[in-house]
């Protein structure tokens, strides 16, 4: 048997307050439960998503250094295929996190639009999915480290796991007239050294 532990390293937290008086003055446009939601929304989540691709990317098997253009991003997604094949990465189930600039050039590259898995539906519509089965999620360019125009990884490869998201609104706790909205979420992402 082989035992494996993992140590986590991100503990994050927040609070803030949404004062009465700025409830009713608002017409109730602010909310705790709301405020609390997007606070998960637009703060937690981004947060986590970033520091997992940065762990991702750290650990990458692989790293192909190039100078990315409209004239080879296609050639590039598809050299980066030509080693997870050869690293026995299964083909079925990728995922690819794409910066906005990459997704821009494989949509100029015109070897991509032409020989492409889904040229006649990007001829048609301008959207791309897929590429060689692979999914494409884009990305806001500040989720990947600085320099990584894409990545594909396949989801056996990494652990996300989440230890405590736990999340609460007090209703006129002590010393607040109004809501006190509290969270913590503790949570870390590792690569499998067999993956």
């Amino acid at each position: 048997t082989i035992s494996t532990s993992f140590i986590f390293n991100s503990d994050k937290s927040f609070t803030f307050t949404i004062d009465r008086r700025n409830l009713d003055d608002t017409m109730m446009a602010n909310q705790a439960g709301a405020a609390l939601q997007r606070q998960i929304d637009e703060v937690v989540t981004p947060t986590v998503d970033k520091y997992r691709l940065s762990v991702m990317v750290a650990n990458a098997g692989t790293k192909l250094e190039q100078t990315i253009t409209s004239e080879n991003a296609y050639e590039s997604f598809l050299d980066a295929g030509v080693e997870l094949i050869e690293k026995k990465v299964p083909v079925s189930g990728r995922i690819a996190f794409v910066t906005p600039a990459y997704y821009k050039l494989i949509k100029l590259d015109r070897h991509f639009i032409s020989y492409g898995d889904k040229a006649n539906e990007i001829a048609i519509s301008g959207v791309v999915g897929y590429i060689d089965n692979t999914a494409l999620i884009v990305a806001p360019s500040e989720y990947l480290p600085i320099g990584t125009n894409f990545m594909i990884t396949h989801p056996v490869a990494t652990l996300g796991p989440v230890k405590i998201a736990e999340y609460k609104t007090h209703n006129n706790p002590q010393g607040v007239s109004g809501w006190l909205c509290e969270g913590r979420v503790y949570y870390d992402a590792f690569v499998l050294k067999n993956k």
